[in-house]
């Protein structure tokens, strides 16, 4: 295969998982409730099996910190009924039991892992919960893929130096210029259509 039709072929991969995920994760923001919750958590779990992947954990401790990461997200709507106070105590909830799991495994990693994946994954839970909370969500995760997507497509086209080579090889100055500007542009368009709050002004 050469490398023009490789590349193509890896395209049509990324189209149509990146397509199948945002349908699942609109259709999770919309029906709300513990349907979200529950697709918070798969996506949690996935990231945390990566990690522990990445860094040679077992698949014992690997499991037993999966149940952490999926408890307090998959509960978080229902454990406890004061709103303000469920973020606070997810998170206390991941450090603590990511550190005794951590000081069990004798792997101070994994409660690197735990908080790396539980700390993004409760908010959208949180936010998500009142009335009128999805749009927040969808507007938050529309950023992140307008970032990811153009990002990718101006990397390919403008090209430029390396952002950090031994980090990330494939990352370049044209691909943050582009993913900068979608997500501002997306960041603008879905907050006009929604009629979000201008936090700033209010302030």
């Amino acid at each position: 295969m050469t490398p023009s039709a490789a590349l193509g072929a890896d395209l049509k991969v990324r189209v149509v998982v990146g397509i199948g995920l945002i349908v699942l994760a609109v259709a999770g923001i919309a029906v709300g409730g513990m349907i979200f919750s529950l697709f918070a958590g798969a996506c949690g779990l996935l990231m945390l099996s990566e990690w522990a992947g990445m860094h040679h954990i077992s698949r014992r401790w690997t499991v037993i910190g999966l149940l952490l990461v999926a408890m307090p997200i998959v509960l978080l709507p229902a454990y406890i009924t004061v709103p303000e106070l469920r973020l606070f105590h997810a998170w206390a909830l991941l450090a603590g039991s990511g550190l005794l799991l951590a000081i069990a495994a004798r792997r101070p990693m994994l409660l690197a892992g735990v908080l790396y994946v539980g700390l993004p994954t409760v908010p959208p839970v949180w936010v998500r919960s009142p009335p009128g909370g999805g749009e927040w969500v969808l507007w938050t995760l529309a950023i992140v893929w307008a970032t990811d997507i153009f990002a990718y497509f101006a990397g390919r086209a403008i090209g430029g130096r390396r952002l950090s080579p031994r980090i990330s090889p494939n990352k370049t100055w044209g691909g943050l210029v582009g993913g900068t500007a979608a997500a501002s542009i997306v960041a603008w368009w879905l907050a006009d259509y929604f009629a979000l709050p201008d936090w700033c002004a209010a302030a």
